[in-house]
């Protein structure tokens, strides 16, 4: 009986494990098994998120920049992220006192817990975590203005104060290799504390902070190899905001300190000024993103501090982000070529402007990069321009290594210069093409597109996955095959509504009617 038990438990969990921490909440009261089942998967569970609910539901200043969570793993089997199966969605801002300790006693051995927009904290909160929780070594807090000093002001609320920092650094200082406070309204002094008193950080984020000059950073732990910090400003938010502290990227704390010899990553974000190009002196930095924006007369001539880049050769990684420019003329095609030609083991490019620059790619610039960066394998280009033409596919398709291309916003390209992209390139199996062209026959261009992938993976067999997006304000194509034949097409109609059909062939013929009925 034992035996059959226990087979019975193993299978549950197996189960549970396929569901939402919600699901299994409901799944407990099945039975005395479930139960059991449940609170087993619990103990033994390594990760929490619990995200609560903003009834403000304001429009954030930084609404059109990624959020930088935690690192989300992919299960095939599951089709889902395991993130998302261990996360509470938490129905208020804030979490009572007695169903906080209830959960935490749920999950005793988790390695990873985060808090988003989960605003009331206090010492008590602070000491459950470490009485519950003792084997952490990742903690993240965004959008928990409690765990700041946001309300000090207030003396109806109690916020985490500098003795419940203390007792976060004597229980977890030794074992917490990555702490995220974003947009938490950190100040100066709780960062020298943070920083004083974690000294195995492998990873820190302290973005959308209350920080001036961040000079703490100094002291940062030579384990630390990735950073990320600054402000973000969004389009005419008021200027006195809390978040709006700091106007320039503080890259002299950081140099100054060990972090300059032992960061691989580092993700800034704010304005740029004649501090940025000591950047130089970080000869540890593979990964780069920068998020920028510029003043209205740009007194420290940003896009020539941005040149100094070029200076690291060693760079695999680099993300350009340039948002509000007043300037719509401004053209940076000299320096962004110095930086191509210093950095000659760049692996990954993205260029994004949001509202400004003239575009710096031209066909002439893509056969430079081909020269300059021979072994890219990723790029992402926004905007295009009217001068880059089928040619700089036909440059792009000769790139050796490029495995993933994401062009946006370039007018002058068309479908012939897509598909012959696809016939003589032997490498790429990600091309994502939006906003650059009209298809006027889309279900010929269907067509084409299938039998050319079918010669594609004929002539090159180890080429058995190929992905294909084609996108607009109005029509979306997509194409995924994960075997050597196509074997699932799916086309998106104006509404948003997706369609699929299903064929074993590599032919698949959509007549006109039918193709206008879906559309």
């Amino acid at each position: 009986m034992a035996t059959i038990f226990n087979n019975n438990v193993d299978c549950i969990i197996e189960i549970l494990s396929k569901l939402s921490l919600n699901d299994r909440e409901q799944c407990r009261r099945i039975s005395h098994s479930w139960y059991w089942s449940a609170n087993r998967l619990a103990s033994i569970q390594q990760e929490l998120y619990i995200i609560g609910h903003d009834r403000h539901h304001r429009c954030r200043k930084h609404s059109h920049i990624p959020q930088r969570r935690e690192k989300i793993i992919i299960d095939d089997n599951n089709g889902g992220s395991t993130t998302e199966l261990n996360t509470i969605y938490w129905p208020y801002p804030f979490i009572r006192y007695q169903c906080y300790c209830l959960i935490l006693k749920r999950f005793p051995n988790l390695r990873t817990i985060g808090f988003e927009s989960i605003n009331h904290w206090n010492d008590h909160m602070i000491e459950e975590l470490i009485i519950n929780c003792p084997h952490l070594h990742s903690i993240s807090f965004i959008q928990c203005y409690g765990v700041g000093q946001s309300r000090m002001h207030e003396s109806n609320h109690i916020n985490l104060t500098y003795n419940g920092w203390q007792r976060l650094i004597h229980s977890y200082g030794q074992q917490i290799h990555t702490l995220i406070l974003k947009d938490c309204q950190i100040d100066e002094r709780q960062l020298a504390i943070i920083v004083d008193g974690f000294r195995q950080l492998i990873r820190l984020d302290i973005t959308d902070n209350r920080l001036e000059q961040a000079t703490a950073l100094r002291n940062l732990s030579p384990t630390i190899r990735s950073l990320s910090l600054g402000n973000h400003f969004g389009s005419e938010m008021a200027i006195h905001d809390y978040h709006n502290d700091i106007h320039y990227i503080p890259l002299s704390s950081i140099v100054s300190g060990s972090g300059c010899y032992s960061i691989t990553e580092l993700f800034v974000q704010g304005y740029l000024d004649n501090q940025f190009p000591r950047i130089v002196q970080m000869k540890q930095l593979q990964h780069l993103t920068i998020h920028f924006w510029r003043t209205l007369f740009d007194e420290h001539d940003s896009i020539q501090c941005l040149s100094s880049i070029r200076h690291l050769s060693q760079l695999q990684s680099l993300e350009i982000y340039h948002h509000n420019t007043h300037d719509t003329s401004l053209a940076m095609n000299k320096e962004l070529l110095e930086i191509l030609r210093g950095c000659p083991n760049l692996e990954r490019l993205v260029f994004d402007s949001k509202n400004g620059f003239e575009c710096p790619f031209d066909d002439r610039m893509f056969e430079r990069m081909k020269l300059y960066c021979p072994k890219m394998t990723s790029l992402t280009i926004n905007p295009g321009d009217f001068s880059t033409t089928n040619c700089s596919l036909q440059t792009l398709a000769t790139f050796p290594h490029l495995k993933r291309l994401k062009l946006i916003d370039f007018p002058a390209i068309n479908s012939e210069g897509i598909l012959s992209l696809l016939k003589q390139s032997r490498t790429i199996t990600d091309l994502i093409i939006q906003d650059c062209c009209y298809i006027d026959r889309p279900e010929q261009f269907i067509q084409s597109i299938i039998d050319d992938v079918h010669r594609i993976q004929d002539n090159n067999p180890l080429r058995r996955h190929l992905n294909v997006r084609i996108s607009s304000t109005q029509t979306m194509y997509r194409f995924l095959s994960s075997k050597p034949e196509i074997h699932s097409i799916k086309l998106g109609g104006q509404n948003g509504d997706s369609f699929t059909f299903e064929s074993h062939s590599f032919l698949l013929h959509l007549t006109q009617e039918l193709f206008e009925q879906i559309l």
